[in-house]
């Protein structure tokens, strides 16, 4: 296997209590009664806006049988009125300057300096463990090798450093090197041992050596910026990771539930036709 050389840059994390927030972990039993709360209550509003819609009259009606034998119903209808939120007070004047309060003066000001940009990152996650990390800054391409687990960051969207805020796009593969085929996925290289207590990552030095100490520097920022978030929030990202699996895996399990069975719910298959001057027919 080939040996490749690295440079190795440390992020210290803190220690945070497994619970802040109010976060907690999702039992299966929590996980399908909040699935099954939210489908009820998606249910009962389908079933409202159905009974409205018969209720207002029809223009015309198309009646078609599918091939499984259901019956198909498309209704024309009127569009339903839109009602006006009342407007307490006097209308303000497009013309009338807005009174800032001096803090919310200093909070303009300070993101009026920042700068602003775009993080995306292209990572393999290797048996859930090591993180293979590339994305390109200014024509060059940059890898790392990170035992920061990206499948944590999924659900984030945004960042803040000092000076910048980013913008984060991840996109993720994972790989079990266990159950793939070896020639299936690009294998890691020998690295150092990495720490447990803390993230880390490696360049690889043939990188460095293109880029130059300054734009590695200026590479390297935004992906540094998203390690520290890592290890300042660890705890609630791991939580929320866990929280959104379980609701997915409570998800299939309604599904599933449901799967040839009639339909929990006493509703017709019925199509609406939108008014023309909705659709721009």
């Amino acid at each position: 296997m080939h040996t490749a050389k690295f440079i190795v840059y440390l992020q210290l994390s803190l220690t945070m209590s497994l619970f802040a927030n109010n976060l907690s972990l999702l039992t299966p039993a929590e996980a399908d009664a909040i699935v099954l709360a939210k489908e009820t209550a998606k249910a009962t509003k389908e079933v409202a806006l159905i009974e409205r819609l018969q209720a207002t009259p029809a223009k015309s009606e198309v009646e078609t049988v599918q091939a499984n034998g259901d019956i198909q119903i498309a209704r024309n209808i009127e569009a339903p009125a839109r009602g006006v939120a009342a407007r307490s007070g006097p209308a303000p004047s497009p013309n009338q300057p807005v009174q800032l309060a001096p803090n919310q003066i200093a909070v303009f000001q300070a993101d009026a300096q920042k700068d602003y940009q775009a993080l995306m990152l292209s990572v393999t996650e290797y048996d859930a463990s090591i993180s293979r990390v590339s994305w390109t800054k200014d024509g060059q391409i940059y890898t790392v090798y990170t035992n920061a687990n990206f499948n944590y960051l999924r659900g984030v969207t945004s960042i803040q450093a000092d000076t910048t805020d980013y913008t984060v796009f991840l996109g993720i593969g994972e790989v079990d090197t266990r159950e793939s085929h070896a020639g299936s996925y690009e294998p890691l290289p020998e690295l150092p041992k990495f720490h447990s207590n803390r993230s880390e990552y490696f360049l690889e030095s043939s990188v460095a050596a293109r880029s130059g100490s300054k734009n590695e520097t200026k590479a390297l920022a935004g992906f540094e910026a998203l390690l520290a978030h890592y290890d300042d929030n660890l705890p609630e990202l791991q939580i929320a990771y866990q929280r959104n699996q379980a609701l997915t895996e409570a998800k299939v399990r309604y599904d599933s539930a449901l799967s040839g069975k009639m339909f929990p719910r006493a509703i017709p298959q019925l199509g609406y036709m939108m008014p023309s001057k909705l659709t721009g027919a």
